[in-house]
């Protein structure tokens, strides 16, 4: 396919086709590596990592909590809780 550089917003890019995106498995945020190789510009989609919920919560330690306790009053109907997993 040929296409043209052209000016989106405030800087230069390409219309990539659309099946070729879906072939891929790349859409909208997909996170890509840009990279010049050989007088040719590369583009690499980068698969985001897949974790299970329980492997989340494996990594969930009393040491690495951010939020233990909000200070202050409640605010409305709704009373914040703090507690454990």
């Amino acid at each position: 396919m040929i296409t043209r550089i052209q000016k989106w917003g405030q800087q230069p890019g390409a219309a990539n086709p659309k099946a070729m995106l879906v072939e891929l498995n790349i859409g909208e945020n997909t996170p890509i590596e840009i990279r010049q190789e050989g007088g040719k510009i590369m583009l690499t989609p980068i698969p985001e990592p897949k974790f299970t919920l329980e492997e989340m919560l494996t990594q969930i330690h009393p040491d690495n909590l951010t939020m233990k306790s909000i200070p202050g009053q409640a605010v409305g109907k709704r009373e914040l809780v703090m507690g454990h997993l």
